[in-house]
């Protein structure tokens, strides 16, 4: 299904280490995709960057990439701007 580059990135960054204080940033994210989904609701995520728009449209990119490894579907988009 993925490249196999793509594949050796993912699981690569499945083991990076994660911060106790970004923890807590991602379990908001996580408990709002676990409540959409348990309404049988579409998750739709938007990221925004207000100074670079290339990081949110890394974002959006890996948020899609997670979802289709993960087997979630979500609806990713990019807002940033300059």
């Amino acid at each position: 299904m993925f490249h196999s580059n793509l594949l050796k990135t993912i699981n690569s960054a499945t083991n990076l280490e994660i911060s106790d204080s970004r923890k807590l940033i991602l379990k908001e994210l996580v408990k709002y995709i676990n409540s959409k989904k348990a309404l049988k609701s579409e998750v739709h995520l938007n990221f925004v960057c207000t100074h670079n728009s290339r990081r949110s449209q890394f974002c959006q990119i890996w948020a899609e990439t997670a979802s289709a490894y993960y087997n979630k579907k979500t609806y990713c988009y990019s807002g940033g701007f300059w």
